[in-house]
């Protein structure tokens, strides 16, 4: 197929039909083709799309997750929205994931209807991560008061709910550390700590540095030394979160960007960067003269910021599956 061929314009169907052909490699130059969808094309959308069968489905919308992730000037929000009643669970998850991006108050709604009524764990779970970014919105006066309200008593419900899947729970809690200010949260947190339950305690750290509440640090300073590296990459993200007030921090940072788990390592570099000042510099400084490649690169890439508190490298993520504690 030529280049002509590929940026020819197109009608919605014929290109779904062309993209979900079995039995052959995914095109990424069609994939570009469903950018900027019109809302108005949801009937033609959704037979052609229900025709595609569904591991192709999937992977035509893992394929345009990364497409838009690398590409700025592409947008399939639209396509993603659309999926979000896809029969394919695992579909709905990933159109969730793609939308990392969109701020919308209907993508918010859309997230929030998912969370209170999809079926799927795995859904619901990918729900909650991603109303974290609007529970943030929130916190930074970004979204209305009454919409911030709204998330925070779904998210609080989630979390409550008896009948719920642990993730679930434990993920709503985490994008309530934002709404720290809304009933009943700090007690939530304070909760899930207090179970001393291998996940829930990294829920609840993670909570506490999203909080950025003062009354949390000497727990997050204890978690530092935890046995569980987990823990130890949760508090120091946690640290991080609260940036230039856990100045007092920096040479328990340093310490652990020093330790043997590269993870860990990489989140109290990061933690560093957030702090920023002298003594944060410094530290990094140190670091950029590691032997170690990955631990090196962070932290030149975090002095090369323009500003060293808003380090522009990205937040390290710790192992999602298999994770050792």
């Amino acid at each position: 197929m030529s280049d002509a061929d590929l940026t020819a314009p197109v009608d919605l169907a014929t290109l779904l039909r062309r993209v979900g052909a079995g039995g052959q490699n995914i095109v990424y130059g069609e994939l570009r083709a469903l950018s900027d969808r019109r809302v108005g094309e949801a009937d033609v959308f959704a037979p052609a799309w229900r025709m595609i069968v569904g591991d192709r489905r999937l992977r035509i919308i893992g394929a345009l997750a990364e497409l838009a992730e690398d590409n700025l000037d592409l947008n399939f929000d639209q396509i993603f929205l659309w999926c979000l009643d896809d029969p394919d669970a695992a579909v709905r998850a990933r159109a969730i994931d793609g939308l990392a991006e969109a701020d919308s108050p209907m993508v918010m709604g859309c997230m929030l209807e998912a969370l209170r009524t999809d079926p799927v764990p795995a859904v619901r779970v990918a729900a909650a991560l991603g109303l974290a970014r609007f529970a943030r919105a929130a916190a930074c006066g970004d979204i209305s008061a009454s919409a911030a309200d709204v998330l925070a008593d779904a998210l609080g419900a989630a979390h409550d709910r008896a009948d719920e899947v642990p993730e679930v729970r434990r993920r709503a809690l985490e994008a309530l550390g934002y709404l720290a200010d809304a009933a009943g949260v700090t007690e939530r947190i304070a909760a899930a700590y207090r179970t001393g339950e291998q996940l829930w305690c990294e829920s609840a750290l993670v909570a506490m540095g999203r909080s950025m509440a003062p009354q949390w640090l000497p727990v997050i300073r204890r978690e530092l030394s935890h046995d569980s590296p987990a823990r130890r990459y949760e508090a120091a993200l946690a640290i991080g979160e609260h940036g230039e007030a856990a100045t007092a921090f920096v040479g328990a940072l340093t310490r652990l960007a020093g330790e043997a788990d590269g993870e860990v390592a990489l989140a109290a570099i990061w933690a560093l960067a957030q702090i920023g000042g002298s003594a944060a510099h410094r530290a990094l400084g140190q670091i950029a003269g590691s032997a170690d490649d990955a631990r090196r690169s962070a932290a030149e890439e975090a002095l090369d910021g323009d500003e060293l508190g808003a380090a522009a490298f990205q937040r390290p993520r710790w192992r999602q599956t298999d994770r050792e504690h």
